[in-house]
């Protein structure tokens, strides 16, 4: 009995130490347009079930690109994704003008591949081509982003 108490204990102990080290996520994300200029703004979720999702980098990636393309690189760290989870459910979620009225705003939630908490660490991309892609958005309701007017 004391054998089997005291396998149980160190199989739950292993299982909660590889499950709160630490992870590293590097994302680039290349956004096409066939616009030549446009705005964006990119965030990164990890997606719970029970809770509100997890912003998985310390920054945003917010730009104006005017080439009608954009490659964007950030990076996140996370601390496993809570018990008995073994992946990280990631989305990006996009906010752009890459409209014909520049002056509107599209949101669009891109996921990606999920990520095994058991690699130390994952690397996603993803090439996207964001015009008129999305669901439009009222710009004032959008923290931290400016529309660029003077195309």
């Amino acid at each position: 009995m004391c054998k089997i108490t005291a396998a149980l204990f160190f199989a739950f102990i292993q299982i909660s130490i590889c499950q709160y080290q630490r992870d590293f996520i590097v994302f680039t994300a290349h956004l096409i347009c066939d616009f030549s200029q446009f705005s964006y703004r990119i965030q990164y979720f990890e997606e719970d079930l029970f809770f509100h999702p997890d912003n998985m980098t310390r920054f945003d990636n917010i730009g104006l690109a005017k080439q009608g393309q954009v490659i964007a690189n950030n990076f996140g760290v996370m601390y496993g994704d809570g018990f008995m989870d073994k992946n990280y459910e990631i989305y990006a979620l996009i906010t752009h003008n890459c409209t014909k009225n520049q002056k509107k705003m599209r949101q669009y939630k891109h996921d990606l591949e999920t990520c095994s908490t058991e690699k130390s660490g994952c690397r996603k991309k993803f090439k996207l081509n964001i015009t008129e892609l999305g669901d439009e958005v009222n710009p004032e309701s959008i923290e931290n982003v400016r529309i660029v007017y003077d195309l």
